[in-house]
């Protein structure tokens, strides 16, 4: 894990100056994703960053858990009473998703529960129980002769 710690800060820390790293906090305006070799990671609005650099189209920022961001500029803001209405706003919209996802959830249980299952859990289909001779089935008198005789049966049709 890097920690950085601003030129300035390490220069009033020497001379024993105080330093503010409020200079140095902006706030997310959008949600802010970055690909890692853990997966992909996002941060929301009203995300607390410090920058460490400017760059020719932003800045180079640094989550307070020391993730690196890249951002552009009209991606973040200095102004603070902005960044803590858009983590307010950012917190509401997920409590409401979370109270959304919390009664779909009960009424697919309701809906489950009310629909008979198709074959009881506790049913037991008994196994099929062997016989001592096979079942024999009726054959129709004319194809059944129990004297077979060596008579040749020839069928016409009639013009």
């Amino acid at each position: 894990m890097k920690i950085f710690i601003p030129l300035s800060a390490l220069i009033c820390f020497l001379f024993g100056a105080s330093y503010s790293f409020a200079s140095d906090l902006l706030y997310l305006k959008e949600r802010v994703s970055i690909v890692t070799d853990n997966g992909v990671s996002a941060f929301a609005p009203g995300t607390k960053v410090h920058q460490i650099a400017r760059t020719p189209d932003g800045f180079t920022v640094m989550t307070e858990d020391g993730v690196q961001l890249k951002v552009r500029a009209p991606q973040v803001t200095m102004d603070q009473t902005e960044g803590e209405k858009l983590a307010a706003v950012e917190a509401a919209a997920q409590d409401a998703a979370n109270a959304r996802a919390l009664v779909l959830a009960a009424q697919q249980a309701a809906t489950a529960s009310q629909q008979p299952s198709p074959v009881p859990l506790t049913a037991s289909i008994p196994a099929p129980q062997p016989t001592a001779t096979p079942p024999s089935l009726p054959l129709p008198a004319d194809l059944y002769d129990p004297q077979p005789t060596n008579t040749v049966v020839h069928h016409h049709q009639k013009k």
